[in-house]
């Protein structure tokens, strides 16, 4: 006897002896000291002789890993033995013969660092070296005060600092000012003044353009609205206003004033009554005005309002978008993508007595494509409490059949590839194989009824260990029946879904248990 309860989840360390050094650096001075490994004794801590670098000996090590042992900060600099290239940092390198070197690291950007080193064949010297900026000033001032900096597209402040040495993009900006941008060189040790006085802007408009060129106002969400931006260059003020196809203005809002670059406005799909506007096109018209001058401006932008244009969220578990096991005849509208991730769990006692615990994990991909198609990409892994960890990928495509005009009826074919690794139970009843199927659904109000009859050609059948059946390696064919009964109330989902499964055709007519049932629950968050 099987039971099954099905449920949603919403550095080796190394001692060291201590050494004492002197460096060369590329600023000017020199300093040749010979430094040599301790013999022996005790490690201690490194030695840093204050400008950044230190010099290590590791007491006894295997004949295996002997030689020198350079890191830098930061990582990637070029090491030098006796003016030799030898690699960048961090790095190992086991010289010819013990004896004493110059050591020079280089990195654009930093001052070079020279030492002289000594090292002891069969020892292991680690170097450690912090290399220094070469930096110089910028000092920025700014009219009006308040103006925005930017400074290689980061945000930056007026007044003095410290960057390292190089050319850069500087623009300031200040709203009613025209934009001032340059381009700054900071050389070492030395400091570049940048003094800006902004010149007022003249009142403009520009890049009037809309989320999106079509819209649904019984879509959850912000999927129900259009978004209209536009940017200006002074205050102001505006006036939105929507017409019909017959130029019947329908909706009108005023905007401003403007006090930032970036403006915006929203249409749900409502006139000047707060009632949804029948399906057509429309035109958005934008007027603005400057504050004290005579600038105006106007656009106009089309768009269209598509009631069939339906962004329905929907599980993609068994490989399909609809409800958990069952299929839906919709399909997402052309450009529009789902991202969804699904946790579950499963609790399944064995025939020996034991409990296995099982939680699937999905990642799906929703595309709407032209010409009524729908793309389904998705990827599980199952962790569990027992065994290797199955996983599976796979893909499908829909095809919304264009019957029922703006009736109750609605149907789909599609067809999905997966394929399936460490698995032969069938939890998600997406098992390993091609399927075909077509799903027919009748509406009425919210409420939708779905069936969806479908047949999978599968190279290995499904085998429950204790229900009888064993499947063998070996093409094999069964069907599914599905079912599903759904609620859309906006931006509220909800569905109960169910699948069986035949046996393999070639065992003649029957059920393969057990029956998989699903119950979900969907909110769209609002203005989201």
């Amino acid at each position: 006897m099987r039971a099954s309860i099905f449920f949603i989840l919403i550095t080796c360390t190394v001692s060291m002896a201590m050494v004492t050094a002197s460096c060369a650096t590329g600023r000017g001075t020199l300093f040749r000291e010979v430094v040599e490994p301790d013999g022996g004794g005790e490690p201690a801590d490194s030695a840093d002789n204050g400008d950044g670098w230190g010099i290590i000996d590791d007491e006894a090590v295997d004949n295996t890993v002997p030689g020198i042992r350079i890191e830098t900060d930061p990582a990637g600099a070029a090491v030098y033995l006796n003016r030799k290239f030898v690699g960048n940092s961090p790095l190992s390198t086991v010289p010819d013969s013990g004896g004493t070197y110059l050591l020079r690291v280089e990195k654009d950007g930093y001052y070079g660092e020279e030492a002289w080193i000594t090292w002891r064949e069969d020892s292991l010297l680690v170097i450690r070296m912090d290399l220094e900026l070469i930096t110089g000033y910028l000092s920025i001032r700014v009219r009006p005060s308040g103006a925005l900096v930017t400074l290689n597209g980061s945000q930056s402040a007026p007044g003095v600092q410290e960057l390292p040495v190089g050319a850069y993009s500087l623009r300031i900006r200040s709203f009613g000012y025209r934009d001032w941008t340059g381009r700054v060189i900071v050389g070492e040790r030395a400091t570049t003044a940048v003094n800006v006085a902004l010149e007022t802007a003249d009142f403009e408009v520009s890049g009037l353009r809309l989320s999106r060129p079509w819209f649904n106002p019984g879509n959850p969400g912000s999927l129900g609205t259009i978004r209209g931006t536009f940017e200006v260059t002074a205050s102001g003020n505006g006036t939105v206003t929507i017409y019909d196809g017959s130029g019947r203005p329908v909706r009108s809002s005023r905007l401003g004033p403007f006090e930032t670059w970036e403006q915006s406005f929203t249409w749900d799909g409502s006139d000047s009554e707060g009632r949804t506007v029948p399906d057509g096109e429309y035109a958005i018209e934008l007027e603005t005005a400057g504050d004290g001058d005579d600038s105006s401006y106007s656009y106009t932008i089309p768009v269209r309002v598509d009631s069939t244009a339906e962004v329905t969220v929907r599980s993609s578990w068994s490989g399909t978008a609809g409800v958990l096991f069952t299929p839906t005849p919709d399909v997402l509208p052309p450009a529009s993508l789902q991202v969804s991730a699904v946790a579950a769990g499963h609790i399944e006692s064995t025939a020996s007595g034991d409990t296995l615990s099982r939680f699937p994990v999905q990642v799906a991909l929703r595309f709407g494509l032209p010409e009524s198609l729908e793309l389904v990409l998705q990827g599980t892994v199952v962790p569990q409490t027992s065994g290797a960890v199955p996983f599976s990928a796979g893909a499908s495509l829909k095809y919304r059949i264009p019957v029922g005009g703006d009736g109750p009826f609605a149907a789909a074919v599609y067809g999905k590839g997966t394929y399936m690794a460490g698995e032969t139970v069938d939890v998600m009843t997406n098992y390993g194989g091609f399927s075909f199927g077509a799903v027919g659904g009748i509406a009425g109000g919210s409420l939708t009824f779905v069936v969806a009859p479908e047949l999978i050609l599968s190279w290995y059948g499904v085998d429950y260990p204790d229900d009888g059946i064993t499947a063998l390696p070996g093409f094999t064919i069964w069907g599914y029946g599905r079912l599903g009964l759904l609620i859309d109330r906006g931006s509220f989902m909800t569905g109960l879904s169910a699948a069986f499964r035949t046996l393999p055709f070639s065992d003649g007519f029957g059920l393969h248990l057990p029956l998989e049932l699903g119950w979900e629950l969907h909110w769209v968050v609002p203005s989201t």
